[in-house]
């Protein structure tokens, strides 16, 4: 197995199709982490601090970054105007095989319902790592 592989996802990342765009996660978006995790179903399903305020939301992306420069993974912002965030699509290498690339998603709570999560889903794996 090789022990050093990376995503190598040349930045800025930002995919379009299917009526969503995926970019990365910027300083003007943790108002957005907060609305969008802040909420029991996200605690449940993901491993977010809960309460996720702007403390949390600050760490989350401070984690998104080291992650990304370690080549380890790639958090993008799900957004269907290139600029409001309504979930997110990580991109991360495997914990028990680097040789597989996993896929999470999450969408806030004002946003379920529309297709979002199935269709950046769709997006992202169709993007060559």
């Amino acid at each position: 197995m090789d022990t050093n592989r990376t995503l190598t996802l040349v930045p800025p990342v930002r995919l379009e199709g299917y009526g969503v765009e995926l970019r990365e996660w910027t300083d003007a978006d943790l108002a957005d982490l907060v609305a969008l995790y802040d909420d029991p179903e996200m605690a449940r399903w993901t491993p977010v601090a809960s309460p996720f305020d702007l403390e949390a939301a600050r760490a989350y992306l401070a984690g998104a970054r080291e992650g990304r420069a370690q080549g380890r993974k790639v958090q993008l912002a799900v957004t269907t105007d290139g600029v409001r965030p309504r979930g997110e699509v990580l991109l991360f290498l495997s914990g028990t095989d680097e040789r597989d690339v996993e896929l999470a998603y999450g969408v806030g709570p004002a946003h379920r319902g529309q297709g979002l999560a199935a269709r950046a889903v769709r997006l992202a794996a169709e993007y060559t790592v």
